[in-house]
């Protein structure tokens, strides 16, 4: 299996369905950034 080299924005105000979706998408080798709201989102966007 390869793995990925993307990085995803994932945000949600539910810390455990973050940690559950985290973990699954790491797995893959994706590369997090969160947030649990709109503003943390966009402002780690504009970085």
């Amino acid at each position: 299996m390869g793995y990925a080299k993307e990085r995803i924005l994932l945000v949600d105000d539910d810390p455990g369905i973050m940690a559950a979706v985290n973990h699954s998408l790491s797995t893959y080798g994706y590369k997090m950034t969160t947030a649990t709201d709109g503003v943390e989102a966009l402002a780690a966007f504009e970085r």
